[in-house]
């Protein structure tokens, strides 16, 4: 049979989309269900299937297309500055075992030579490869502002080449200092001593051909011309560590330009630029925030015109007149009184602005944005309008968010004040709000009906208090925008057990809800920091459902940037003195490797490695009595020396045994993963030596924390046990013993209930994968009752808590870290450390409790993957699909291995199964690419 490939049109879509190549009538169809965002429907997201055809005997089903084109993780990004950039693009194809032998690239500096098969910039010949992810542009070196087309063609297995791919784009970004020829700008503070300025520069062209703005700022900044604003983003840039680096961001504005006097004008905001707040520690700053644009228009004729700040742009004060700063009170006033429309147009009168003060500001570092912007992604309506007495109402909008409020106002008197106070929860059934987390205060025109919207600022809130309106509003009137970056959701999960479900997609959501700026925070509304501790717990989930890797390089930038020259990390990047331990700096051990095991992006490993390094040298330099790791003292930087944190009421998260166990075990996980992310450096000393380091320590560490009289450690807690459990410290003689007592924590002492917090949630659950425990996770996710995520549910959550009881923050990060179980747990979709970016995997899906039926679908950088399982009459049937390039390990469980089929045939006539084997209890598979249907008796 031979097989025709051909290209397709790369995927911009925000979920996985698969092709119908229609359906035959002997051959089954087998369906792949995916996540899509729902943007009317008032819950936060709704479960979609699609239906895929996998016709084995149709040609159209035997061909390979090249989809979703991508340059350094990104969709045809502007402005970059990677000097290599790496390439990468998925490959499908319904016929079994298809894979890339070879493959080969085209970039050129014009759209028309790309189409006429012309690589001016680099033609890579045929490379015989079948990687298809961050391949490396090895091409004419790259300037700034260089314009690039590329496209991609691939050999098959067969040596049959396919069509090429539609064309994607890059452009560089500026690459040299020299290229800025434009300042940093403010407004004097002595005319805005509130820092929210409007700057603006009116100019003359001719007719331009084309044009680009880049922009940076230390605080937000929005962007106009011509009275329009530039680009989708919002409450840019991404945020940075101000004493080290900021980020720019690319515009193309070439269709806002006009023949004639053109305006280009920014409006500024603090954001975090403020005294004393994070990611301040050197800088020096005038009274308010700064931006540094230039504007770089070529005419019709090849003639350049640059327009940079400077001291010649007019400045103003914006009618946001104050700004408030933490702990937990984030506000703006609006004084609509203010208003200029035409503020940012060529027609405005600006001869009573002010001169643009230059500023010298010491950031050695300006980079470009390599993460994605954010942008306003859902629009919630409210659910419920309340009358609290005569001028003050309460809002509902059914849902925590994080974002923007926007308000339809009356006819208000001029100088009428209103505010809007923002709260998650309500603290019992007689509607009293928790404590304020932020507020925002408007002041009318009395020019008639007006519009309240944040700007330069968010908000974390399920429920809005507005004091000062005279008249009841009607629930038509308000809006809320949920904001985060323009990243794609790559998980989806569903099963038979509503409640798992609904922990699944709260979790889900809850990251929504954490990730704006580029980072991800502990909450947004009280402290809104990047905190190691809570990135640290979630990094599996929060990778397994979304497309993160651009948003993990940049905030270890931040990371990065934070540390001592002794190798001391803050506990929040960018940097704040906050609480924490350990395990919150053992994130730039952690992150990176987790990252490179779902991308196989060396990149990020290479890029943090001394960092991973320093820090360790730190620990150790606070190690004492026997190399056991001591309480370090508190700095201007972090405070605070934890083991776990959040945890439920009755376990002492503070007891020195304790927490002395856990930071040392903490130890030895950092060191089993340097051992691996040296080997996959090719760094094979580091790799001999954190190998020993670890070994040494689990005996050290053994021998200080169990107590034979008792036979347990420290305090015999949850965590206590299986920490030394997961990292090789109990003794294989004591192992059985030591698990017996984990296992009656759990179902006796806590009947049925998890003793973890933050730290806790994801070693515990990580230990009982590992002892092939699932059960047990299943009986502490699948409880109602305090302390779980059910309980939460069961209290009308949205989004997951601080912490178990509820207390402060409802929107938070401590949790989430057992979002990655449902999919490597009751799907079974696991990673192979030892094949990073999913070039292999196992799929081992789990039988536990009431489940009946499980789908799951994880987007991988060669594709999607699915495990789609169900029970019926005592047979298990698993769908399982495996990218383009990848192969699989599938592991069935059963007590039969003789009743194991594959498309209802012997599976040693299945084409694409490479092998068969049994271990006690399963049937083990080795598949190459492709859809398989497998159907087993389950074991009794």
């Amino acid at each position: 049979m031979q097989t025709r490939i051909r290209a397709a049109t790369p995927l911009i879509s925000s979920f996985p989309s698969f092709a119908s190549p229609g359906t035959s009538g002997s051959v089954p169809r087998f369906r792949l269900a995916f996540l899509a965002f729902d943007c009317d429907n008032a819950a936060a997201w709704s479960n979609f299937s699609g239906v895929v055809d996998m016709d084995m005997g149709r040609t159209s089903g035997q061909e390979i297309r090249i989809e979703r084109l991508r340059c350094e993780a990104l969709h045809s990004p502007l402005g970059i500055d990677a000097s290599k950039p790496r390439l990468s693009w998925e490959l499908r194809c319904a016929e079994r075992g298809q894979k890339q032998t070879a493959y080969q690239v085209l970039v050129a500096s014009a759209a028309e030579m790309l189409a006429a098969g012309r690589g001016d910039l680099w033609d890579s010949g045929k490379v015989e490869s079948g990687e298809s992810v961050h391949v490396a542009y090895a091409g004419t070196g790259l300037k700034s502002r260089q314009q690039c087309w590329w496209k991609v063609r691939v050999w098959d297995r067969d040596s049959r080449v396919s069509d090429w791919s539609e064309p994607a784009y890059w452009e560089m970004g500026l690459l040299e200092p020299e290229d800025w020829r434009s300042a940093w700008i403010g407004l004097d503070p002595q005319h805005s001593p509130a820092g929210f300025p409007w700057l603006r520069k009116t100019f003359v062209i001719a007719k331009p051909s084309e044009a680009r703005v880049y922009i940076a700022s230390l605080g937000y900044h929005e962007l106009y011309l011509n009275g329009e604003k530039v680009g989708e983003d919002v409450l840019s840039p991404a945020v940075t560590q101000f004493s080290h680096r900021a980020l720019y961001l690319t515009h193309d504005v070439t269709r806002l330009l006009r023949p004639g006097t053109n305006c280009i004008a920014i409006w500024l905001g603090y954001g975090w630029y403020h005294w004393g707040r994070m990611g301040f520690s050197e800088i020096q700053r005038p009274g308010g925030p700064v931006v540094r644009a230039q504007l770089e228009i070529r005419g019709n004729r090849g003639e350049a015109v640059t327009i940079g700040t400077d001291r010649t742009w007019k400045a103003y004060p914006s009618p946001i007149e104050r700004a408030e700063v933490p702990p937990y009170s984030w506000a703006l006033t609006y004084d609509a009184r203010g208003e200029n429309p035409d503020w940012n147009r060529a027609e405005c009168d600006d001869r009573d602005w002010f001169p643009a003060q230059e500023c010298a500001i010491a950031v050695p570092r300006l980079r470009a944005q390599m993460v994605q912007v954010n942008k306003l992604a859902r629009d919630f309506k409210a659910v419920s309008v309340e009358a609290l007495d005569g001028a003050t109402w309460r809002v509902d909008f059914g849902s925590n968010l994080t974002g923007w409020l926007q308000v339809r106002l009356p006819a208000l008197n001029a100088g009428q004040k209103l505010r809007f106070d923002y709260y998650d929860r309500l603290l019992d059934e007689h509607g009293r709000p928790s404590g304020v987390s932020g507020f925002d205060e408007y002041v009318a025109s009395g020019k008639g009906s007006e519009t309240f919207r944040n700007r330069f600022n968010y908000q974390g809130f399920r429920y809005v208090r507005i004091t000062g309106l005279p008249c009841a509003p009607a629930r038509e009137d308000f809006s809320a925008f949920l904001i985060h970056p323009d990243y794609e959701a790559v998980g989806y999960f569903a099963c038979s057990n509503a409640r798992l479900t609904s922990i699944h997609d709260m979790v889900q959501y809850t990251f929504r809800c954490l990730t704006l700026g580029g980072y991800m925070v502990d909450c947004p509304h009280y402290e809104r920091l990047g905190y190691g501790g809570d990135g640290h717990a979630s990094l599996e989930s929060a990778l397994t459902m979304y497309d993160l890797g651009p948003l993990y390089r940049s905030w270890l930038a931040a990371w990065r940037d934070c540390q001592e020259p002794n190798g001391d990390l803050p506990h929040t990047a960018p940097s704040c003195r906050a609480g924490g331990g350990p395990y919150w700096g053992a994130f730039i051990v952690a992150a990176p490797w987790l990252a490179y095991r779902q991308y196989g992006d060396r990149a990020i490993l290479e890029e943090n490695y001394p960092a991973m390094r320093k820090w360790l040298e730190f620990v150790e330099s606070h190690c004492r009595h026997g190399d056991l790791l001591e309480p370090w003292p508190n700095t201007v930087r972090r405070n605070w020396f934890l083991g776990d944190w959040a945890t439920p009421e009755g376990i002492d998260q503070t007891h020195p045994p304790s927490v002395k166990l856990i930071v040392n075990c903490i130890r030895i996980y950092c060191y089993d993963l340097m051992v691996r992310i040296a080997a996959a450096l090719g760094v094979v000393e580091d790799a001999k030596r954190y190998q020993t380091k670890a070994g040494e320590l689990r005996s050290v560490v053994h021998q200080a924390f169990f107590d034979p009289a008792t036979g347990t450690y420290a305090d015999g807690d949850q965590l206590d046990l299986a920490f030394p459990l997961l990292t090789g410290v109990t003794p294989p003689a004591l192992r059985p013993e030591i698990a017996r007592q984990l296992d009656d924590d759990i179902l006796v002492k806590h009947d049925g209930h998890l003793g973890v917090g933050l730290v806790g949630v994801p070693i515990l659950v990580k230990t009982l994968m590992a002892m092939d425990r699932n059960d047990l996770i299943f009986t502490f996710v699948n409880q109602d009752t305090y302390p779980g995520w059910g309980y939460m549910l069961k209290n009308g959550a949205t989004t997951t808590w601080e912490h178990w009881n509820g207390l402060r923050s409802h929107i938070h990060n401590c949790y989430n870290s057992i979002g990655a179980w449902f999919y490597q747990g009751l799907a079974g979709i696991q990673p192979d450390p030892d094949a990073p970016g999913f070039a292999h995997f196992v799929v081992r899906p789990t039988l536990v409790g009431d489940v009946t039926w499980a789908k799951a679908s994880q987007r991988s950088p060669r594709g999607t993957i699915i495990s789609d399982w169900v029970i019926r009459e005592g047979r298990l049937k698993l769908t399982v699909g495996v990218p383009v390039g990848a192969t699989a390990t599938v592991c069935l469980p059963t007590g039969d291995p003789g009743s194991l089929t594959e498309s209802n045939r012997p599976t040693s006539s299945a084409p694409g199964v490479i092998c068969l084997r049994h271990e006690p209890g399963y049937a083990i598979i080795d598949v190459s690419s492709g859809t398989y249907v497998f159907e087993v008796n389950i074991k009794k």
